[in-house]
């Protein structure tokens, strides 16, 4: 965390006053983790912060959810790939809107939505298939 307020401060000159500043930081912080990524095949992104209760409508995705703890998921997201993971946590756990997460991952709206889709496909399988585990032991 340090190291991306340091390259935020060398490089305010170049932060345009026109664009959002928090986007400006998710961007810096995610190519520093994406470079040692590269460097060393990077240990997975991991997360601390408790979920957040949303607002959203009921999905199969979202009962699952509602139905598993906070492990569970965590346990989910944290095997999902890079890709899939940022999108997730930054649009669920960070709060970001689809267009920021587009715009902080240097990516096409259409891309952050696909991923996005997919990703919860898959922690829905995910989520499934432990609930399922669960209720068969208990």
């Amino acid at each position: 965390m340090f190291r991306t307020f340091a390259r935020a401060i060398d490089k305010i000159s170049s932060f345009r006053p026109n664009t959002n500043f928090y986007n400006w930081l998710y961007t810096i912080m995610i190519n520093f983790r994406r470079m040692d990524i590269r460097k060393e095949k990077g240990s997975p992104l991991t997360f601390t912060d408790a979920i957040p209760e949303t607002t959203t409508e009921e999905t199969p995705f979202t009962a699952l959810a509602a139905k598993a703890d906070h492990a569970a998921i965590r346990v989910a997201v944290a095997e999902l790939s890079e890709p899939l993971k940022e999108v997730v946590i930054l649009r669920y756990f960070e709060g970001l809107q689809l267009d920021e997460i587009a715009t902080t991952l240097a990516l096409p709206l259409g891309t952050v939505k696909s991923r996005l889709n997919y990703a919860r496909a898959v922690l829905a399988r995910q989520l499934a298939k432990q609930l399922g585990k669960e209720t068969s032991n208990g």
